[in-house]
């Protein structure tokens, strides 16, 4: 039960507890499965430099959107990036030791600040296209244009009232 938000998106919205609607409507690389074992959800894998200063991850070539389009390496990229500037963001602690992350092809690669082999540990936020009208998108207005790659996509909303989700 969510009372107020200011945005659908994740990285811009700084209410905690939209975080089970974030779940639901986007993946993120990894989540803990019943035993908090990390497990795949974008990602295929992943492996951490002998330095544990890069973390280095494949994407699942079969993870889209809802649109119907690839999710990449560059979402990832893009995803991380802007969290980092976000300091408000409820994700800014999980990336505050990366300080770099670049889009290679199918993988995406995690310059960490401080050596840590426990880095993937923390990809588990959720992950917003690059480029899409996610950037302002908000419920607030009655509008939305939100394009995640969840369990659930958003096909109704009413202000003030409620929000329809159907299966993806």
């Amino acid at each position: 039960s969510v009372t107020r938000f200011n945005s659908v998106n994740p990285y811009k919205n700084t209410e905690n507890s939209m975080d089970q609607f974030f779940r639901l409507v986007y993946d993120s690389l990894f989540k803990y499965d019943e035993n908090y074992n990390l497990v795949p959800e974008l990602a295929s894998s992943y492996s951490i430099s002998e330095d544990s200063k890069l973390l280095t991850v494949a994407m699942n070539g079969n993870a889209r959107w809802h649109d119907g389009s690839r999710v990449t390496a560059t979402d990832v990229a893009h995803t991380i990036n802007v969290i980092k500037n976000s300091p408000s963001s409820p994700y800014y602690a999980l990336v505050s030791n990366m300080a770099r992350a670049t889009a290679r092809g199918n993988s995406i690669e995690i310059e960490l600040g401080t050596p840590n082999a426990l880095e993937a540990y923390k990809l588990i936020f959720p992950i917003v296209k690059s480029g899409s009208s996610n950037q302002n998108a908000t419920l607030n207005d009655g509008s939305f244009g939100v394009v995640g790659n969840g369990m659930f996509a958003v096909s109704k909303y009413e202000k003030g009232k409620s929000i329809t989700l159907k299966r993806n």
